[in-house]
């Protein structure tokens, strides 16, 4: 959708609605756990933004040895082995740690570097399990995994939890957070979450959490016993998708400055 495609007044009412600040407090912290693929990786990027998510989740207080873990999008599940070296200096029973992600990734990350040798691999390899699934479809409440009986009552009971990922998608954040509600209304505690995005800016209408909050900044064109969902909303709300990364995309430099300074709306 275009600017050309929606009423000036119309148009002109959404841009007030988003408010850009101005300055972002940027707090990039680090964890020794990542510090040496950070050293030989050719591309360090990703290994500083590991390194950086695993510094947060630890300062807070969510790498406990008492919880369980899930790491959301998970791919290769290389966050999840960085996540599981803290653990394992901190605890000497196994962690319980679930990566789910929709398909079975290539070339998954090697989870034992360091323990071919020390006779632990069978261990370090039960602690980790995969889950193939689309995180619509995941109620995290039948986990085995996550279940566990109360030794005072004998009554199964849900493990408390942290959830992290490094790339999910608009949608997918959705989602996930939709997982993790479910997971406490059916009893379990999510004791703490850490998500980096990717493109923030895939996000679908039906699949965004608080529609109410959505409307306080685009006031809904039907009332709300027509439709669950409203088209003239819904229209905005993709104009909005496409306007997330004006807080983001710097300025083109140099030589690759363009003439063409016109923001328009793809």
């Amino acid at each position: 959708m275009s600017e050309a495609d929606m009423p000036a007044a119309s148009f002109a009412d959404l841009l007030k609605a988003v408010h850009i600040s101005a300055e972002f407090n940027v707090d990039v912290a680090s964890h020794p756990a990542v510090d040496q693929p950070k050293s030989w990786k050719q591309n360090p990027k990703y290994a500083r933004q590991q390194s950086s998510l695993v510094g947060h989740m630890d300062r807070r207080g969510m790498l406990n040895p008492e919880f369980c873990f899930i790491e959301f999008g998970a791919g290769k599940g290389e966050l999840s082995v960085y996540v599981h070296s803290v653990l394992e200096t901190r605890r000497k029973t196994g962690n319980t740690i679930v990566l789910v992600d929709r398909q079975n990734a290539r070339r998954k990350f090697q989870i034992i570097q360091d323990k071919q040798d020390s006779g632990d691999e069978c261990a370090t390899h039960d602690q980790f399990h995969r889950i193939l699934i689309d995180i619509r479809d995941l109620d995290l409440a039948q986990v085995k995994e996550l279940q566990i009986v109360d030794k005072a009552t004998g009554q199964a009971c849900l493990r408390p939890i942290v959830a992290y990922s490094k790339h999910l998608c608009g949608a997918a954040t959705d989602l996930t957070i939709k997982c993790l509600e479910n997971y406490q209304r059916a009893g379990g505690r999510v004791a703490g979450m850490a998500i980096a995005l990717c493109c923030h800016q895939v996000c679908k209408y039906s699949m965004m959490l608080d529609h109410d909050y959505l409307s306080q900044a685009i006031p809904r064109t039907q009332p709300v016993s027509d439709a669950m969902w409203d088209d003239g909303q819904r229209k905005s709300f993709y104009c909005l998708t496409a306007m997330s990364s004006w807080a983001i995309n710097a300025p083109a430099q140099g030589s690759e400055a363009k003439h063409d300074q016109d923001i328009r709306i793809r």
